[in-house]
């Protein structure tokens, strides 16, 4: 009996996965549509949280958060930086000074 209820909990984790998918589609695809109609104010607002990068790039974001999801770390830097990302200077910012690159 306990391995049909694993099989629910997969497959209610499917479908939710699913359902949020979708949703965040839609939700990109509409944020699509009204950016062009956005004066320069209301673009900062979203630049500031994080939408408008993520409409702009919503094909390399999924592929991107599976690959560090699965703990992938420098494969997710290296196809963030192929997309154009994940390059910046944070001058050190909560790293040790001898601490490994990979490692931090």
């Amino acid at each position: 009996m306990e391995r049909e209820g694993d099989d629910i909990d997969r497959e209610a984790t499917r479908i939710h996965m699913g359902i949020n998918s979708t949703y965040n589609m839609m939700l990109v695809m509409t944020m699509q549509e009204i950016i062009p109609t956005l004066n320069d104010s209301q673009r900062d607002i979203l630049r500031e949280k994080g939408y408008y990068d993520l409409t702009e790039n919503a094909q390399h974001v999924a592929p991107c958060a599976m690959l560090l999801a699965i703990n992938y770390v420098k494969q997710a830097t290296t196809y963030a930086e192929s997309c154009g990302g994940g390059v910046s200077n944070l001058s050190g910012w909560g790293r040790n000074k001898d601490e490994d690159d990979v490692q931090w």
